[in-house]
């Protein structure tokens, strides 16, 4: 059966034909008058290019016609030598080759020389720092040495001094019952700066020397009692309130030797030794220089 077509559906359908057709007209029309441009620019060019070629053409016959120089001997000539040269293409590259060498060797020398001459000024601003460096480290020592001398007083100095002279030992072992230097007065025999220091012990224990010398006094007096003085070079020891001697004037001893026996002879406040040690008249505190305690 046939399908029944509205009149609405009829209307709709002969308006898309229509459309349609305009479209395709105007698709048509368009392409023709493009492609007749297009054909126009072609046939344009087309002439242009005939023209350019005609010109060429005429301007080689006139050349040729109104010179020889195109075709004079000398053009032949150079021609014929430039095809006939042999040219050597494995010379050429031999030469190119040992000249890039030559020329890399001298880079590479240049580089070289360079580097060792840096190292070398390198090497001596180094030695000459270090030299440098070195001599003011010295001063730096000599500056502190004097300082150091000059912070330590003439009794450090001194005690110093008799160490590099005699070697030293204790003259007696005991009790320190009064220590070098300034001291609290408790009684009439004693002094308030005292040049040395006690050495307390019972009487009768041997003395030995504490240094090796020469015996310059073997005496008694009043405030050392019995005592004995012993030299060498500019060191002198004393040893007092003794209660007897065991040495002369003149005598030798050697360091440890037994040169007294304690006792309280003298201003002594009790059995001991009073011992003292001198650098050219200068008292040193003893125990700068034996260890006592």
């Amino acid at each position: 059966m046939e399908r029944v077509i509205s009149d609405e559906e009829k209307i709709r359908r002969a308006i898309e034909i229509s459309q349609r057709r305009n479209q395709n007209y105007y698709i048509n029309d368009t392409a023709r008058v493009n492609l007749n441009n297009k054909k126009d620019y072609k046939l344009f060019k087309r002439m242009i290019l005939q023209i350019i070629i005609c010109l060429l053409i005429y301007l080689i016959f006139y050349l040729v016609s109104t010179t020889n120089y195109v075709f004079s001997d000398q053009i032949i000539k150079t021609t014929n030598f430039i095809l006939n040269y042999d040219i050597n293409l494995e010379k050429i590259y031999k030469d190119c080759q040992q000249f890039l060498t030559t020329m890399l060797n001298n880079s590479e020398n240049k580089v070289i020389n360079d580097n060792f001459n840096q190292m070398q000024e390198n090497n001596n601003l180094s030695e000459s720092n270090i030299v440098e460096d070195n001599k003011k480290d010295e001063k730096k020592e000599e500056v502190n040495t004097k300082e150091v001398e000059k912070q330590k007083t003439q009794m450090e100095q001194d005690a110093e001094t008799v160490k590099t002279i005699c070697k030293f030992q204790k003259p007696l072992s005991g009790t320190i019952t009064s220590g070098f230097g300034e001291r609290e007065v408790t009684s009439k025999v004693m002094s308030a700066d005292h040049k040395g220091i006690d050495i307390a012990t019972k009487i009768g224990t041997s003395i030995k020397s504490a240094m090796e010398g020469t015996v310059s006094v073997a005496s008694k007096n009043n405030d050392y009692g019995n005592f004995i003085k012993i030299i060498n070079k500019d060191v002198m020891t004393v040893y007092a309130h003794c209660e007897k001697l065991k040495v002369k004037e003149g005598d030798k001893v050697k360091m440890g030797d037994t040169i007294a026996t304690v006792g309280s002879t003298g201003n002594s406040t009790g059995p001991h030794l009073h011992f003292e040690i001198r650098l050219s008249d200068r008292y040193i505190n003893p125990e700068l220089i034996i260890k006592f305690r």
